[in-house]
């Protein structure tokens, strides 16, 4: 899958909104390097962007407690 053209023609990462939680909102710092594994593991796993990015912030709420 390619990256968005304007992600493409970015000199640098950004910061996007990921998703919203009940109190506040949840950023992730991407990068081409983490497009291509998020992207990677998706395939991998067989699932959608939505289902793999809810199970990979469960597994970061469970480390930071």
């Amino acid at each position: 899958m390619e990256l968005p053209d304007e992600y493409q023609s970015a000199p640098t990462a950004r910061r996007r909104r990921v998703r919203e939680t009940k109190s506040k909102s949840v950023t992730m710092r991407i990068t081409p390097t983490t497009y291509t594994r998020f992207n990677e593991y998706c395939d991998r796993e067989q699932l959608s962007y939505p289902d793999a990015l809810d199970r990979l912030l469960a597994l970061a709420e469970g480390a930071k407690d």
